[in-house]
Parts: structure tokens; sequence; C-alpha cells
């Protein structure tokens, strides 16, 4: 008979279930775009690349020309004309560089009578570390792991990360002449927010080096290496081309989709739920903030709640 564990664990296993990689992507491009006629190249980046860019392969078929993933390590092999770069998470490591220098090349080499599909979810960002001119590794690594640990939520960390790096706020857009891009995304990120996802490669960036700025001063404890705040600052005098903006031309080539999210696994949670008998109370909103503060919270919801109700909650804390 199983035990309350083995039930819970059950209705957590429908919760990932309903954001693996691979079927979503393979249910999105069942859609027209996936049966459209012109050739693709596709890059995936992320925690889910390698079953994002295997359903891809399977979906397109010949269509799909060559393909590119970067994951973190023991994420599987790549299918058949695809390569698949392993990288350092959730602080970057040489590796995380290469695979970053590798994507720029993958996006600006597809010609512009072929579309670039883009597969990003969670983790791209640290994975896909390459540093902009001006700034190395080591200073992305310090930056890093520095604001991880003074508690950064995902929208500081990344304001910082992409100004910092070549790939993110849109700079993978810049260098593409594909003929379309479509991005299927796997958001781990609140509300969805696709300039947040793996640091919007291909998405307008609302932060500018000035934001950044004001990030390392929120964070003192983060302790930001001199050559950090030098790059930030001449980025803010306007001494260093901005990231994408909003009403950039390029961005007219590009379409955004959300193929699966935080929503979607609560929803599959709180259905697995009520079939198995339990009264569903679903947390008002996402989790955020810090750790410490929302885990009495949650204690007390639980003690609060009468026998047989299930309690479903999700989202990123963070940890100081």
């Amino acid at each position: 008979m199983p035990t309350l564990r083995d039930t819970l664990e059950s209705v957590f296993g429908s919760a990932l279930d309903a954001v693996r990689g691979g079927p979503a992507v393979a249910a999105a491009l069942a859609l027209p775009w996936g049966r459209g006629a012109r050739q693709v190249e596709a890059l995936a980046g992320g925690k889910a690349a390698v079953p994002m860019l295997h359903a891809a392969a399977v979906a397109l078929g010949s269509r799909l020309l060559r393909g590119l993933a970067v994951t973190k390590d023991d994420d599987g092999a790549a299918p058949t004309r695809c390569e698949v770069l392993h990288a350092g998470h959730p602080v970057p490591d040489a590796r995380s560089e290469v695979a970053g220098r590798r994507w720029l090349e993958f996006a600006a080499a597809a010609p512009p009578e072929r579309d670039l599909l883009v597969l990003p979810s969670g983790g791209a960002s640290a994975l896909l570390s390459c540093p902009a001119a001006g700034v190395e590794l080591a200073d992305l690594q310090i930056a890093t792991e520095g604001l991880l640990r003074a508690g950064a939520d995902i929208e500081s960390l990344n304001a910082v990360r992409k100004h910092l790096g070549a790939v993110g706020g849109g700079r993978s857009l810049a260098v593409c002449r594909a003929g379309a891009v479509e991005v299927l995304a796997i958001s781990d990120v609140p509300d969805d927010r696709l300039d947040l996802l793996a640091s919007g490669p291909f998405y307008a960036d609302p932060h500018r080096y000035a934001d950044a700025l004001v990030v390392c001063d929120r964070f003192p404890a983060a302790r930001m290496p001199p050559r950090v705040r030098a790059h930030l600052q001449a980025g803010a005098r306007g001494g260093i081309p901005e990231t994408l903006k909003e009403g950039a031309p390029a961005l007219a080539r590009v379409r955004h989709r959300v193929i699966a999210s935080l929503g979607d696994a609560l929803r599959a949670a709180e259905r697995a739920a009520r079939a198995l008998g339990f009264a569903v109370r679903s947390w008002p909103e996402p989790l955020r903030g810090e750790a410490r503060t929302l885990a009495p919270a949650l204690a007390a919801a639980i003690r609060g709640a009468a026998p047989g109700t299930c309690l479903v909650a999700g989202g990123e804390p963070t940890v100081t």
C-alpha cells in the first residue's frame, strides 16, 4: 500500500511531467510553424536543452539541417546532425565561455534563407557565459557567485549578467541573420518574463547599465570586482553599446512562445491531488523572497489546514 510520501511524490511527478522539454516542444511543433517548408537550424540552451533538441529533430525531420545544445554535465547525447556542449551551472566555468562563443557563432552562421529555432530553458544564463569585450570570465564568475550568495533575485542577477556578457539582452539576435527566429521557451522565472529567461538572448532588454550599477549598490555583500564596476560605469556613460532595446528592427523577425511554465506544473499538481481525493489549497502567488521568511508561512499554512488537504505552491525563493 502506498505511503503518504509515495502519494505526494506522485503529485510532484505529475507537476514535472507537465513541463518536460521533449513533449512540450513536440506539441509546439505540431502547429503550423513546425509544418512549414523552410529549412531550419536549432539552438537549445539550458537544463532541458537535450530533450528539447531531440524532440525538434523528430518533429522537423529532414528540415533540421543542424543543431547545437548547451547543457549541464551528463545530460545526454546529441541527436543526428547536432552537437552537445556541457558547461558549468549555476556558476559559469571555462566551458561556459567556450559554449557561449560557439552559440554566437552558430547564431551568426544561419543564412537568411533559413529559419532559426531557439529552445531556451532554465540555467542558460550561466551555461552561456561568454564575457563581453573588456570583461573576463573570472569577473562573471565572481559577480554571479557573489550575487547568488547575497540573495539577489533573478531579475537583479540577470540585469547584471546581461551587461557583462555577450549572449543575453538580445545580443544573440544582434548577430543573427536567419530569415525568421522562433523561440519556444520553458520558463522557470516569475511571471514568465522572457527578458529574464536565459537572460533574453533574442529578446529586448528593459534593463540598462545604470540599472546593473544600482543592483551592485543594493547588494554590497556581492563584492563586485573593480573591473566589473568600471565596465558598468563606462556603459552607463554611453561608452559601451547598450543591450538590444524595444523597437529594434531585428525584433520583427522574432516570435516568442512559452511552451511550459511554473503555472503548468502547479495546475498539473492540483489536478493530480484532486484525483487522489485531496482537498487542494493553492498558494495565492508564486513564492518569492527569502526562503527563511517563506518557510514559516508555509509551515503555518500546513498546520492550519484541515486533514486531507494538499497545499500546492511553487516559485523561486532566494537564499542569503
